[in-house]
């Protein structure tokens, strides 16, 4: 019986599994040759062939198009979003620190002897070495956002400005009294003097400090510490410290005040003195000889030269109006 002979049947299988192979589909035929063999009569033949391109991603998660696939988007802007906000965190707490300015330089970790006076095993001689380079790097850090390395080359604070410090236990009152010592003193601050040299709103003492309250405990503080014994020339036992701090007085009202009145010692914040020194007819720098800078601590470890915003106004009140003088030798700088 004859084999009937049958056209050929082509199927396609997608499923690349079950064929073996990536992008693949099936030929399979039925039958027999047309050339007349029959070696392949009745034999089934199956051929791999290639199969259509589909535009499968590969597997850096683009297609053969170039295009990023959306899930590859989502987790790349999650990425750059995550990134962006560690950036910005560091930032901020990169800028609470600069706030503080404490940085090596400034050594602000230098022993609180060095900035009071001596103490055992410390040399007193090296003490105001010490007080002259703290004083240097600190005004040189607060001075460098706003100055140029010319103008910064010219802040100096000469050693022989520095004042021998006093032992660690004197109040900042004693020590003003012992500037002069206590016969001097009375001929310096208080013995009257002829009109014609009576020059006013030219103290010869100027203490800084960082802030209204503390200005007027030091006030109360050097008054009593200068109370003389009995009366003066003048009627006063007590020498009396003008107030130059913000609180409670205006710019106008203590410049008014110096103009008709002499001044031996002065107290006040650094940027109320700054305004004084600036203001025309205020405050004068002819007779200043002493300069205290008042670096006693508050209830938050704040001072004068680390306190924000007070330690800039200090800096440059000495670097444009003091440090010039203590250059010619006139004046003597003090760390209390």
């Amino acid at each position: 019986m004859a084999v009937p002979s049958f056209e050929p049947l082509e199927l396609d299988f997608d499923d690349s599994a079950v064929l073996g192979g990536d992008n693949a589909a099936a030929l399979v035929t039925f039958g027999s040759d047309d050339d007349g063999d029959d070696d392949d009569d009745g034999q089934v033949k199956i051929e791999l062939v290639p199969a259509p391109d589909v535009g499968s991603d590969d597997e850096n998660g683009s297609d053969e198009d170039g295009g990023v696939s959306r899930k590859r988007k989502a987790d790349d802007a999650l990425e750059d979003e995550r990134a962006a906000k560690k950036k910005k965190k560091e930032k901020k707490k990169k800028t609470k620190k600069g706030r503080k300015r404490h940085d090596d330089e400034d050594d602000l970790s230098l022993p609180i002897s060095l900035l009071s006076g001596p103490t055992d095993g410390v040399d007193a001689m090296e003490v105001p070495v010490a007080q002259a380079k703290y004083l240097q790097r600190r005004l040189l850090s607060l001075l460098a956002p706003e100055m140029s390395s010319v103008e910064l080359d010219a802040v100096a604070v000469p050693l022989e400005a520095m004042l021998p410090p006093a032992a660690s236990e004197i109040q900042l009152g004693r020590f003003t009294r012992s500037l002069y010592g206590d016969k001097h003193m009375y001929d310096m601050l208080v013995a009257p003097r002829p009109q014609a040299e009576v020059v006013f709103g030219a103290p010869r003492i100027l203490i800084v400090t960082a802030g209204g309250m503390r200005c007027a405990d030091v006030v109360r503080e050097v008054s009593a510490a200068l109370k003389l014994p009995e009366k003066a020339a003048r009627g006063r036992k007590v020498i009396r410290p003008a107030k130059l701090f913000a609180k409670h007085f205006k710019v106008a009202q203590q410049a008014k005040f110096l103009q008709t009145h002499e001044v031996n010692i002065g107290v006040g914040t650094p940027n109320r003195l700054i305004k004084l020194i600036e203001a025309s007819d205020g405050l004068s720098l002819d007779r200043l000889e002493f300069v205290l800078l008042d670096i006693q601590r508050d209830a938050k470890e704040r001072s004068l030269l680390d306190m924000h915003g007070v330690d800039v106004d200090a800096a440059r009140l000495l670097a444009k109006h003091l440090l010039p003088l203590a250059a010619e030798g006139r004046l003597h700088i003090g760390l209390c």
